[in-house]
């Protein structure tokens, strides 16, 4: 089982697996627009380098890829990446993506009028729900996204992809690799 959780991961490690340098990455949290969270802030008031999480660098990573597709804020950015990586439901855990046999892919709704985001299935959008009474839509696909992470870091870029721990039955993860790639 992959420790979303622990945080073991050095900056300059998040900032590859974010796909960026490390002076960029460091600059973010150096102007506020990225804030310390979680055991950082004791790391940090200890005058410790901080420490992320697996869920945290997702987080990162996807407030990277909004900021890189839209004109989303820095600040604004990493407000949904955080919402991603510490809010899930019944359906997704907290820094993962839907199951993708259930649901398919797992998409990020921003909306920049309000400043508003939503974590949903792609195969459940509806018009209503792109056009929510505002002008323009961001829609950010992020199985994807969270398979780059894993896979700077070493991991299984396919546990990411589908959103799941592999099947007991090795033969059925094979499988689930031919659908994502079609």
């Amino acid at each position: 089982m992959i420790d979303l959780h622990t945080p073991r991961y050095s900056g300059a490690e998040a900032a590859k697996a974010c796909g960026i340098p490390v002076t960029t990455f460091r600059s973010y949290f150096a102007r506020g627009h990225f804030r310390v969270f979680g055991d950082a802030r004791e790391r940090d008031a200890n005058g410790l380098p901080h420490q992320f999480s697996l869920r945290d660098i997702v987080g990162l990573a996807i407030a990277i890829r909004l900021m890189d597709s839209t004109s989303i804020t820095p600040a604004s950015a990493f407000n949904v990446g955080m919402k991603f990586a510490h809010m899930g439901n019944n359906c997704r855990e907290p820094g993962r993506a839907f199951n993708f046999h259930e649901f398919g892919e797992t998409a990020i709704l921003y909306w920049p009028q309000s400043d508003r985001s939503r974590i949903m299935p792609f195969d459940k959008l509806t018009l209503h729900d792109l056009a929510a009474n505002e002008k323009a839509v961001s829609v950010l696909l992020v199985n994807h996204a969270i398979g780059d992470v894993y896979k700077a870091l070493g991991l299984d870029p396919m546990v990411a992809v589908i959103g799941s721990e592999p099947p007991a039955d090795a033969s059925d993860w094979e499988e689930i690799g031919e659908i994502v790639s079609e």
